[in-house]
């Protein structure tokens, strides 16, 4: 391996062409794939094998403060790039200090034992004899977990069947059939003795929609996908039939592997749509509430806008928050410099981004400290940061922990709050949107992407457009007199000068 990373290392050296890379490649490529196949098999052993040995050594927790950090964002970001989102890689490191038979995630040799008395015994036993490294051993059983793909059943409320119409199609992954379907009449027999299901088909005028999803972890755990994956169909119905009365049982959705046994995911929401008093400012957040006493041919570009930018927020959708970027993009010279405007756009919103990430870092913090440990922090702070108020020092707050980790937080905080250099903020930008600028090209053009990038992007592109909306906004609240959006925008681009 370290002879092939030193030819490739010279040749980079040597300034080969691309064309005797290329020629290169064939024989190349094959080697890589068996290093990358290699690194990815060792890593997550190797880390927790580090993770253990760091924190189980007599040393002071600080002394290796740095290394750990590393090994934490290693661990995020793997956990990321394989699908969790950010509440499962959370639960997934709960999990592996949990006593729960239900919740350590256990190798793939006991969890895959089919006699079910069996398997919890062993299941036990191995929690009864685990020592302080086996907690860390199931980091890479939480990861590497087999994946298995259950069906769903999920209704869709007030389809209306008329005398002889029967309905069975798919659309976006998703088969929808109405109540008379032989699959539908089936799970009724086979659900008619339980005290749990019974009811699940107890309604009128209804459709049935059945698709797979592909999981490590529970269902539930999907349960905000499962529903927006229903709601493409009946959005799809509602546009076909001129309507806009279907909608998603969002209340319980039936879960199985053989359509023998069943089991029920309930929705963790209330069926209500409850507005509470501090949420109330929440939701005037929007363009029109902002610009209302603004001039038209100003505000115009945001507004019209404005639909695609929440559209792209409830669907994860990257093509339509692209859209948006583009469009509140004034040309230039025939074109829209979107990457070099977002930009420099969000330079001026620079400081608060630094506050708002630090201030939500310390509120994880919190959230997973116990009380014991927060009473360290000034209750006025805790209240201050529960209310995501990121008005404040977190320096001060964080300079008497005795945690070493979050010390460290209030003093980087204080270094990154001090940087002064545009230029390395206005890079990181401009490179995370060339990536979403070739991420939008392969989709449409190619109709392919590497997963990878969607994972990036779904993680850090929503974040960078929502404060590109609140600075946009901000500079057309600040400078009402004027009257052309594209020559404002642009004036405060070329401002930056990057």
């Amino acid at each position: 391996m370290s002879n092939l990373l030193s030819r490739l290392a010279n040749a980079a050296k040597r300034n080969e062409t691309r064309k005797g890379l290329e020629m290169a490649g064939p024989r190349l490529v094959p080697r890589i794939e068996a290093i990358h196949d290699q690194l990815q098999t060792n890593e997550l052993t190797v880390i927790s094998d580090f993770l253990a040995s760091n924190l189980g050594c007599g040393h002071k927790l600080v002394t290796h403060k740095a290394y750990l950090e590393h090994l934490a964002a290693t661990l995020v970001s793997i956990y990321r790039f394989n699908g969790f989102d950010k509440r499962q890689t959370r639960d997934n490191f709960n999990a592996i200090f949990s006593s729960s038979i239900y919740k350590f995630p256990f190798p793939s040799h006991i969890d895959e034992i089919e006699e079910k008395e069996e398997r919890l015994s062993r299941k036990k036993s191995y929690l009864n004899e685990r020592n302080f490294r086996g907690h860390f051993t199931a980091i890479p059983d939480s990861v590497n977990r087999k994946i298995y793909s259950p069906f769903v059943i999920i209704l869709l409320m007030n389809v209306e069947f008329g005398s002889g119409a029967s309905l069975d199609f798919e659309f976006n992954g998703v088969r929808t059939v109405d109540p008379s379907h032989e699959e539908v009449v089936r799970m009724i027999e086979t659900l008619s003795d339980s005290e749990m299901e019974k009811d699940f088909f107890n309604h009128e005028n209804f459709a049935v929609c059945l698709f797979q999803i592909n999981t490590k972890t529970n269902v539930g755990d999907y349960r905000g996908d499962i529903y927006a994956k229903a709601q493409t169909v009946a959005d799809y119905l509602n546009t076909r039939l001129g309507y806009n009365k279907v909608t998603v049982n969002r209340s319980k959705f039936l879960q199985t592997l053989d359509f023998e046994n069943f089991s029920s995911g309930w929705s963790s929401e209330s069926p209500n749509a409850k507005i509470l008093d501090y949420r109330v400012d929440f939701i005037k957040d929007n363009a029109s509430s902002h610009l209302k006493d603004i001039n038209d041919r100003l505000k115009y570009p945001l507004l019209y806008t404005e639909h695609l930018f929440w559209e792209s927020k409830r669907n994860k959708d990257l093509i339509k928050l692209w859209q948006y970027l583009e469009n509140t993009t004034p040309e230039e010279f025939g074109k829209r410099p979107v990457c070099r405007t977002v930009s420099n756009i969000l330079l001026y919103r620079k400081q608060r981004m630094v506050d708002s990430i630090y201030a939500a870092d310390l509120i994880n913090v919190l959230s997973n400290m116990s009380p014991y440990d927060r009473n360290e922090f000034p209750s006025d702070m805790v209240r201050r940061l529960r209310n995501r108020d990121i008005d404040l020092d977190i320096y001060e707050a964080t300079k008497h922990s005795q945690n070493p980790f979050v010390k460290s937080l209030g003093r980087h905080w204080k270094v990154d709050r001090k940087r002064a250099a545009d230029d390395e903020f206005a890079k990181h930008f401009n490179d995370l949107l060339v990536e979403a600028r070739a991420f939008r090209n392969m989709v449409l053009h190619d109709g392919n992407y590497h997963p990878a990038l969607k994972t990036r992007l779904e993680t850090c592109l929503p974040y960078l457009a929502t404060q590109y909306r609140f600075q946009c906004i901000s500079i057309v609240q600040a400078n009402s007199w004027r009257k052309d959006y594209g020559k404002l925008i642009t004036a405060k681009r070329k401002a930056k000068g990057y």
